[in-house]
């Protein structure tokens, strides 16, 4: 959640300022070329995040946590999808503030919130505990794709699949991580993060 939080600020902070400026005082069809455009840079960053943090979340959780709570790192994994949908609505809901129909944006979230409760409550989870964090994964990813549907009655946008499948071809190689054994030493982790943070910035960076 810290991480993507602020990764979110750093770029929420560079390509806001710029969306807002070009849907000020426009037409329709320049709104949606605008967001159409901010979803194209900021959802392959977030995908890469998401990558990234999935990838290294055993190397991530042996540094921050104790031994004792190494096996955490599977929640680590479910936050970072958890946190992927939450800003990926962030970006979708902008588009009801560009057209001032912020109501549209309720049900989504009211679906949402009554998916995670039902999943949470008529589901025994105590013998899989994973399951709260998997509930709230699903619930959140509806509200993304249900947000995005009524987003499309205000304007006609689109996400570029192309470039999301780039995105995870370029994210790929983080994925070899998970082949390496870990055996748990400081000099391994701190260098696994930090030549994998800098293919990261990289990456960002051609973005």
């Amino acid at each position: 959640s810290a991480i993507f939080s602020a990764v979110e600020s750093l770029v929420t902070q560079y390509y806001n300022p710029i969306y807002l400026r070009e849907i000020t005082n426009t037409s329709k069809e320049a709104r949606t070329k605008s967001w159409n455009k901010l979803a194209n840079y900021m959802f392959p960053i977030y995908i890469l995040l998401a990558v990234y943090i999935i990838a290294l979340s055993p190397y991530l959780t042996s540094l921050l946590v104790a031994e004792n709570f190494y096996e955490a790192y599977v929640y680590t994994m479910f936050g970072a999808m958890i946190e992927f949908f939450r800003v990926i609505s962030n970006i979708i809901y902008m588009v009801s503030q560009s057209e001032l129909k912020t109501n549209h944006t309720i049900i989504p979230y009211m679906v949402g919130f009554i998916l995670s409760i039902s999943l949470i409550y008529l589901f025994d989870m105590s013998e899989m505990l994973w399951g709260i964090p998997l509930s709230l994964v699903l619930s959140y990813g509806a509200i993304s794709i249900i947000l995005f549907i009524n987003m499309r009655k205000l304007l006609n946008v689109n996400i570029g699949i192309l470039n999301i499948l780039k995105s995870f071809m370029l994210a790929s190689p983080l994925l070899l991580i998970c082949f390496i054994d870990n055996s748990g030493t400081l000099l391994l982790t701190l260098s696994l993060i930090s030549v994998s943070g800098v293919y990261f910035l990289f990456i960002v960076y051609m973005i």
